[in-house]
């Protein structure tokens, strides 16, 4: 029997006990004061009355987080999970928020920023960390600041400047069973009093280890790449430029493998005949746990993923007397190419193929102050996105059958987004901070859309418009009326400090997530526009630093109402094995909950780090038609995907000095219900 797994995937969910020697040795355990940016200025996590877990560097390290999907393991609420159809793509979920499909015409509802910059694609996020100085996870809508498509929250990343100090750099390298091996160089170099920079490489690969019992090949390879070079130009005290580039590579071959099939469901039935098994069943029950049994590379179909990304980014930042000004600007390309063998059965079934060629750019000013004797502190902003490009999937559905058909779907997008935001806290008294924010947003979606039926053994001879409104000899191309959106979010809040250590807040904000065009539209009724999502939320919340800073208590209780909630529904033909996916608006979603992080340094060498949420989300209002039958559907009993209702993290760490260096010792534990990752109709 064959029953090889990664050792990352055997560990993942279980308690992982580490020991790591590093050098130089960095400072025992403490309870220390973190700096966050989640109201886009420089303050130390305690004082800020917004629910946010924070990552540094540091705590990275001692813990072995490696990846986005480490952060999230320990992040109270926060799920990130591989999106199907592209490994490199992570679903996003925050308080029961979540873009459930990667296309380009579904914005996320939880921003990513890298650096201050706005990926407004997940493409290249489910990857391992570099050089990152700190991860923080904002929580709930960041309607003002931070704006677009944060209705769920924001990602914000920030990786280490160059250092005008000192020349410095680390050289790190790991082996693993499965072929695993991975390399890291960081380099920081001065190059005059003004002038740093600061290199970051890493390079990782994996061999196969899903055994094809047909072909002998072996699938679940990885070969990915990252690089990163940032410059600092720091010509005065009141004014540096840091510049960056960054390039991601990544190839691997996914394998899927069947684990059900319904009864009755025969290789004969569907038209391929077996010499070895009767049913689709029987081939199940025959074939090695991790193994995988193919029929696809035959017709050219066998299953890859490619994805490469080029991101430039430049900040400029002035600093005044009266305040500071800054000027973050950038651009991205995604590249990506998958295709998979969704039935994963030993027959020629089912495989999708996707294209992505996607361009951004965007470019924000913001200027920062403070005003009557500094009990005013605001910050005003414009920022202006632009983006552009393919997004194409092709379905190749039974190639073996008599004059074999395939589906085609493409949208060229050409959207643009503008935004307008001012937020400022003010102190009413020593304890008593109020804040308030407004942003108004607007934003233009355009699509031209290509879908079509098409002969496989003459893809050129186009059988029929998918969409119903296109004319065949023009490939079935029509452009879609540009949608718009605007919206007027805003934040408002007040936090109370009732001694140095412990403070009390309640907030109440809005954020807005715009609508957009389908892309995989099968008819006119279904090529109609998807509108927008916006969310309503209260919440309430408590930091504390007790015991001579040994215990640190962060609590918060929300709840929102979501409106107009957009997902990505697969709806099945009835009597067929067809299917398509429809973008739709859900009536209302309400969610309430509860967030809990516990710290706790008994002594310099140890600590201790719980978390716990409970999420209780569900549909209050629901109905939705289906277009495969007409019928009006209720859909208020379904599951919200992505949510998990409750979890469980546990994180100790015990470092030692020792002749070698420092010895770090970790023992890291979750728990969480089980939680559904696709919305299906029949």
């Amino acid at each position: 029997m064959n029953n090889k797994k990664p050792l990352s995937y055997a560990v993942a969910a279980v308690t992982a006990l580490t020991g790591v020697f590093s050098l130089p040795a960095v400072a025992g355990l403490t309870l220390e004061e973190v700096i966050v940016t989640a109201r886009k200025r420089e303050e130390s996590i305690q004082e800020v009355p917004v629910a946010v877990t924070v990552m540094t560097g540091e705590m990275l390290q001692q813990q072995g987080a490696v990846s986005f999907r480490d952060v999230a393991a320990f992040t109270p609420g926060f799920i990130t999970t591989p999106l199907l159809g592209n490994e490199t793509a992570a679903a996003l979920s925050i308080r029961g928020q979540v873009q459930n499909d990667n296309l380009a015409t579904l914005d996320p509802s939880v921003g990513t920023y890298v650096d201050g910059f706005n990926w407004s694609r997940a493409y290249g996020f489910n990857t391992d960390l570099l050089d990152v100085q700190n991860v923080q996870i904002l929580k709930g809508p960041q309607g003002t600041l931070f704006g677009r498509n944060t209705t769920g929250g924001a990602i914000v990343v920030e990786t280490n400047d160059p250092d005008l100090d000192g020349f410095s750099g680390s050289v790190e390298g790991s082996v693993g069973n499965i072929g695993e091996r991975t390399g890291k160089l960081i380099l920081n170099m001065p190059l005059s009093d003004t002038v740093a920079v600061r290199g970051a490489f890493k390079l990782s690969k994996r061999d196969g280890y899903i055994d094809d019992l047909v072909s002998g090949a072996e699938y679940g390879e990885r070969d990915n790449s990252q690089a990163r070079v940032k410059m600092l130009f720091q010509p005065s005290d009141t004014f540096d430029l840091v510049v960056s580039g960054e390039w991601y590579d990544y190839e691997s071959t996914p394998a899927f493998v069947l684990q059900h099939a319904g009864a009755g469901i025969t290789g004969i039935s569907l038209g391929f005949p077996s010499p070895d098994f009767a049913s689709i069943q029987d081939y199940i029950d025959s074939v090695p746990l991790g193994s995988y049994k193919v029929a696809l590379d035959g017709h050219g179909l066998a299953p890859y993923t490619s994805v490469e990304t080029e991101t430039y980014t430049a900040t400029a930042s002035w600093h005044f007397e009266s305040g500071e000004l800054k000027l973050i600007t950038g651009m991205r390309n995604i590249q990506s190419g998958t295709r998979y063998d969704l039935d994963g059965s030993p027959y020629p079934l089912h495989t999708s193929s996707g294209f992505q060629d996607l361009d951004s750019w965007s470019a924000e000013i913001q200027y920062s102050s403070a005003a009557f004797d500094d009990r005013l502190e605001y910050t005003v902003g414009v920022t202006y996105m632009e983006e552009s490009g393919t997004d194409e999937s092709v379905t190749h559905a039974f190639p073996d059958a008599v004059n074999p058909t395939v589906s085609h779907f493409a949208g060229d997008i050409d959207n643009d987004a503008i935004g307008y935001y001012g937020q400022g806290s003010f102190a009413v008294t020593d304890k008593l901070n109020v804040t308030l924010g407004l942003r108004y947003s607007d934003e233009t979606k355009g699509n031209t859309i290509s879908n079509r039926t098409e002969l496989r053994a003459d893809p050129s001879l186009i059988l029929a418009c998918g969409h119903g409104d296109g004319v065949i000899a023009n490939g079935c191309v029509v452009p879609v009326d540009d949608a718009s959106f605007d919206d007027v979010s805003y934040t408002f809040g007040l936090d109370y400090h009732i001694t140095d250590e412990l403070m009390v807040y309640a907030k109440t904000g809005e954020g807005f997530r715009s609508g957009g065009h389908q892309l995989r539209a099968t008819s006119t009724a279904s090529s109609a526009p998807f509108g927008p999502e916006t969310v309503q939320e209260h919440e309430i919340g408590l930091k504390g630093d007790f015991f001579d800073n040994r215990l640190r208590v962060n609590a918060a209780v929300f709840s929102n109402t979501i409106d107009g909630k957009q997902l990505s529904t697969i709806f099945v033909v009835p009597g067929t094995s067809q299917s398509f996916t429809l973008l739709q608006n859900a009536a209302e979603v309400e969610n309430e909950g509860l967030e809990l992080e516990v710290t706790i340094v008994p002594t310099d060498n140890l600590r201790f780090i719980l978390g716990y949420s409970n999420v209780d989300p569900s549909y209050s209002d629901f109905q939705s038609i289906d277009p495969g039958t007409g019928n009006l559907v209720d859909r208020t009993y379904e599951d919200i995907i992505f949510v998990i209702e409750e979890e469980f993290s546990f994180q100790a760490a015990y470092t030692a000095e020792t002749s070698l260096g420092e010895l770090v010792l970790n023992l890291n534990y979750r728990w969480n219900e089980d939680y559904r990752n696709n919305q299906v109709t029949p």
